[in-house]
């Protein structure tokens, strides 16, 4: 089984033509709500890549919950894990995005806050599980359960986003470290990697310094990733044929990864599917409903290069 432990938020999206100043006003045309939080869309993302996956978090008792986790249960999420409270709302998160599709992002956690590694029963936690955690909630409660993972041997992983304070205990309790180019540059100077380091080197060092597999995302470049045992590749990216939004490319690159790795597929295989579903998320507006099946990810196997060892 997936664990997804993390944030269960309300999306609320608002496209702009120019986000607000301190002395002007952005005026929208329009907004959406959607189903999300990193853990909910991470979830959701694996379920659609066939895997079966537990959703832990909390929500408020509210609309907002409802909707999520009906949603998320349609798709076949199991969502028993998720607590809720009486005495604080469900978390919400407001996604502007402007022309030039730069994101600015406000969270208000909500329950999240309240979120603690003890909802995670032990008796699914062993050498068959994989537990995926972001860095959007509470990191003692993150670094809990994967501790409490590794001490099961399973398999664990975390997206370090959006935050970047990590330490070093809870580097040392992952088997998998996904970030981005922007993330990887913060986290490396804040650990002292050098600044001229590529994000080859990056990479690289990371695995080293964690004795795990790093893996960081591209863009449209596609991924580096280094293994614990000093092994490199290049992951390329399906070429878009309609760029509209990449809000939520990294939550259905995480979720499809975890899928695949669940399955047992080799490294180099679920790299390639991850890549594909992250691109093809991008060909919709944000949210769930953009995250492909596992169908739409095998029609685009052969338009794909596979991994290249560094």
């Amino acid at each position: 089984m997936l664990v997804v432990f993390g944030a269960i938020s309300m999306e609320l999206h608002i496209p702009l033509e120019q986000f607000p100043t301190i002395t002007t006003q952005a005026i929208a045309k329009d907004y959406t709500l959607n189903a999300g939080g990193k853990a909910a869309n991470q979830a959701y993302a694996a379920t659609r890549s066939g895997a079966k996956v537990a959703l832990i978090g909390k929500t408020g008792d509210d609309d907002y919950a409802r909707r999520i986790l009906e949603k998320v249960r349609r798709e076949g999420v199991i969502t028993s894990g998720v607590g809720k409270s009486d005495s604080v709302h469900t978390g919400l998160d407001i996604i502007c995005t402007n022309e030039n599709n730069d994101i600015q992002t406000i969270k208000s956690p909500g329950a999240n806050a309240f979120s603690t590694a003890s909802q995670i029963p032990e008796e699914i936690l062993d050498e068959d599980a994989i537990v995926l955690v972001q860095s959007d909630i509470d990191m003692k409660q993150n670094e809990a359960l994967l501790k409490k993972a590794k001490d099961n041997n399973a398999i664990t992983m975390m997206n370090l986003s959006p935050s970047i304070n990590i330490s070093n205990e809870l580097l040392s309790s992952l088997d998998y470290l996904i970030l981005n180019t922007a993330q990887a540059a913060k986290f490396a100077a804040k650990i002292g990697i050098p600044a001229e380091s590529s994000t080859d080197k990056i990479a690289q060092a990371l695995a080293k310094i964690g004795d795990l597999t790093c893996i960081i995302t591209k863009s449209e470049k596609g991924s580096v990733t280094y293994t614990k045992e000093g092994k490199g590749y290049s992951t390329p990216a399906l070429q878009l044929e309609n760029f509209v939004d990449h809000n939520g490319a990294e939550d259905a690159y995480c979720g499809t990864l975890a899928a695949c790795l669940l399955e047992k597929m080799p490294l180099t295989a679920a790299l390639k599917r991850a890549s594909i579903a992250a691109t093809l998320s991008c060909e919709k507006k944000g949210g769930l409903h953009a995250f492909p099946y596992l169908a739409d990810i095998n029609d685009k196997l052969d338009d794909l290069d596979d991994p290249t060892e560094i």
